[in-house]
């Protein structure tokens, strides 16, 4: 089965960046075992644009928690900023990773 990542984006005032980035910890601070990994991304071309790409482990998972009815956690920390974030869900073909660094 193939990873699926969402990728939430929204542009948020700089004033907000702070309150953005509290919000993400917070919200975040428990993932559940469905998402593989998330990442809340800044563009450096844009600074007032933001990403969060999550990973999650399947197409399914991804479906079961849309289909809870619950606000999904990376819209709610958009919103705590007063950001409405667009998505796009991409499937994941292949995927590569490095070696481990050394501690």
């Amino acid at each position: 089965m193939n990873e699926v990542i969402t990728i939430l984006e929204a542009s948020v005032a700089k004033e907000k960046w702070d309150t953005l980035i509290e919000s993400y910890e917070t919200e975040t601070r428990e993932v559940p075992p469905s998402i593989r990994q998330s990442s809340l991304v800044q563009s450096k071309q844009n600074p007032n644009l933001w990403r969060i790409i999550t990973h999650w482990r399947s197409q399914q998972d991804l479906d079961q928690m849309r289909s809870s009815g619950e606000t999904p956690t990376g819209v709610k920390v958009f919103n705590i900023v007063g950001a409405d974030p667009s998505l796009e869900i991409w499937d994941t073909k292949i995927q590569q990773t490095g070696p481990k660094m050394a501690s």
